[in-house]
């Protein structure tokens, strides 16, 4: 462990949480403003990261930082997420599509322009909508941390004990849900366990460049969030489908009738891909068997004890880290310093 990881969880706990919270938002600062420039495709995925990051410190430390941090900018931090879920969903789904794209078959080019015009909309909803709350929100919130920063020292916990208590419980919670997701279709018990890694993670990180061992775990918990999380956005995937199946079948109907109604003969066609609800369903059955696939394989190892394994290696970590960086009893060194008088 490095002097930079040591100092950190030896810190006050409000001290570095504050710290921490302020390089979150120096990073969300920089990718917000890339969010107006359409040639690049990572700007919303880093400003989501950035967000969800700060927003796991903020609801994991909320303790230490006491007042700082009101939870009406909590739930304004969520927000912001929330803002952006509709564009990244249509990129998540389009860019799977451009995957079997070679597989041409009726209804794609339809679903495909149904996933691109929603993407556009989401986007111009973002652009219009996601700097301005951001900026209005960072003031207040780096004015707290900077406060937290320079408030006068106090004899507060350091922050290793801090992050060792929620890396349990995060840890605990992962092992619970991971238990509970028997079949690809436990959307809730997926959902709940990527949440737990993507905390642990995150919560891992701000100590990982000073820690080998925590570089360690950081990269185990991204290979079991990358096949958590692409098992989430199938199911997600999936119940668009759903939808679209019954929007495209809609659709055909609509179209026939404005057909009927012009008096068009049947070589009419209208204008646009055509829907096709068994085009839509045979699309959706690919993803039904990549989700069997990434839970029957991908998961595999995780499932057979690397799950369990994992999860017990951060709480030891955390409970390593937590001791060195404690202070030892208050009541041996009182006796230390009575004895040394007496000499």
């Amino acid at each position: 462990m490095t002097e930079r990881s040591s100092s950190l969880l030896g810190q006050p706990a409000p001290a570095a949480v504050a710290r921490i919270a302020l390089a979150r938002l120096d990073e969300a600062r920089a990718a917000c403003a890339r969010l107006d420039d359409r040639g690049d495709p990572e700007a919303l995925h880093d400003f989501r990261v950035s967000v969800r990051r700060l927003r796991t410190l903020v609801r994991a430390f909320s303790g230490e930082l006491g007042n700082a941090i009101p939870k009406k900018f909590e739930r304004r931090i969520r927000d912001l997420g929330r803002l952006t879920t509709a564009g990244r969903d249509a990129d998540v789904q389009l860019a799977w599509l451009r995957e079997v794209g070679a597989r041409r078959g009726p209804g794609l080019a339809w679903f495909r322009a149904r996933l691109e015009d929603r993407r556009d909309r989401a986007y111009d909803e973002i652009r219009r909508a996601v700097p301005r709350a951001f900026r209005s929100l960072e003031r207040r919130l780096r004015r707290r941390f900077n406060e937290a920063l320079t408030e006068p020292a106090k004899r507060v916990p350091p922050f290793a004990p801090a992050l060792a208590r929620e890396l349990r419980a995060e840890s605990a919670a992962l092992r619970q849900e991971f238990a509970n997701a028997r079949s690809p279709g436990d959307g809730d018990a997926v959902h709940g366990a990527r949440i737990a890694v993507k905390r642990m993670r995150y919560l891992l990180e701000p100590v990982g460049d000073g820690d080998a061992n925590a570089r360690s775990l950081v990269e185990r918990l991204k290979g079991l969030q990358t096949a958590l999380g692409e098992l989430h956005d199938l199911q997600i995937l999936l119940q668009e489908f759903g939808e679209a199946a019954a929007e495209a079948a809609a659709e055909r109907v609509r179209r026939k009738h404005a057909l009927l109604l012009r008096g068009a003969t049947h070589g009419d066609h209208a204008h646009g891909p055509r829907p096709s609800p068994a085009g839509v369903l045979a699309i959706a059955n690919l993803a039904a068997r990549r989700q069997e696939t990434v839970f029957t394989h991908d998961l595999a190892e995780w499932r057979e004890g690397a799950v369990e394994a994992l999860a017990g290696d951060v709480s030891r970590w955390a409970g390593t880290r937590a001791r060195l960086a404690s202070p030892g009893p208050r009541l041996n060194r009182r006796v230390t310093i009575k004895r040394r008088a007496a000499r």
